[in-house]
């Protein structure tokens, strides 16, 4: 049986903390996109991630941690609703990495 793709119509909280987390973990389900009124929220939900990736990467090149495993421990559970994260993130992890090993 192939998953059900789903689109999501709003960034609420309840929406971003617990109905899509919840629906992710269905075996059924795949939240695919999200969408928002607000440009702002949007943006902001993409700030709030690439601050956490930013943050992470440091603490994994200040600690030794290899690309991969860094890659590998963000959690990524919080920004799960953005739309195609599975596919960006990593590519974006990477080049941060490099990033916080030129500093």
């Amino acid at each position: 049986m192939k998953k059900v793709n789903w689109g999501i119509l709003s960034t609420a909280k309840i929406g971003r903390e617990k109905v899509i987390p919840a629906m992710q973990k269905g075996q059924w389900s795949h939240v695919g996109a999200i969408a928002s009124r607000s440009l702002a929220q949007a943006q902001k939900d993409t700030g709030n991630l690439l601050r956490a990736l930013r943050a992470h990467m440091g603490q994994a090149v200040a600690a030794g941690t290899d690309m991969s495993a860094a890659i590998k421990r963000f959690d990524t559970a919080p920004y799960r609703h953005l739309k195609h994260v599975e596919v960006w993130l990593p590519q974006i992890a990477n080049l941060t990495y490099l990033e916080m090993e030129q500093e």
